[in-house]
């Protein structure tokens, strides 16, 4: 007679040396970098289909709420899927849905955007710059923030209070502390 025997199933393979933290933030780039081919690939068609006079704030008014907005002040905020904050940004926006409107964006307290359609202008400050402000591309950071302005403004619709959605690659993102007809100095969207 013939003895049967049970041997114990073989161990599991070693796992991969790449941590899932590792893996996250692969994930985060790649989206990040869709992200920014994404935005950049719509900008170029908006501008390729307005012959070159784009105006992402042509459709601004109308709904009341923020719609009917003039002047805008905002944060927006950025958490990765871990929960864990990645960047922050302070809007400071004023005659909206006018070819003088004004943009001030402060990214993490380390770079600061003004973009002034009264005076066709646009200046940086960041480290990188030895906290100087420079003079940028008035017409890009137009088409970029505007774009992004609108793009803040479709997802609050006429919410004043604010909200927070889901990223695609995981994460979330906040826009709150909104301040609707605030009166802003024009001394905000000029250099220091």
């Amino acid at each position: 007679m013939y003895k049967v025997l049970a041997y114990p199933p073989p161990p599991p393979p070693p796992s991969s040396p790449s941590s899932p933290r590792r893996s996250t933030r692969k994930l985060l780039v790649v989206g990040g970098l869709i992200a920014i081919v994404v935005v950049s690939a719509v900008v170029l068609v908006l501008l390729m289909g307005s012959g070159g006079n784009f105006n992402p704030f042509s459709n601004w008014s109308g709904g009341g709420g923020l719609g009917s907005a003039n002047a805008l002040e905002f944060q927006v905020t950025y958490y990765d899927a871990g929960e864990e904050l990645q960047w922050g940004q302070i809007w400071s926006v004023k005659d909206i849905g006018t070819s003088n409107m004004k943009m001030r964006i402060n990214i993490g307290g380390d770079i600061v955007y003004i973009v002034n359609g009264a005076q066709k202008q646009a200046w940086m400050i960041s480290g990188e710059s030895q906290w100087q402000w420079r003079e940028i591309s008035f017409e890009e950071n137009w088409a970029e923030w505007g774009s992004t302005l609108q793009g803040y403004r479709d997802k609050l619709g006429s919410n004043q209070i604010g909200i927070r959605y889901n990223v695609p690659g995981g994460g979330t993102m906040d826009i709150s502390g909104i301040s609707v007809n605030r009166l802003i100095p024009d001394s905000n969207f000029l250099p220091d």
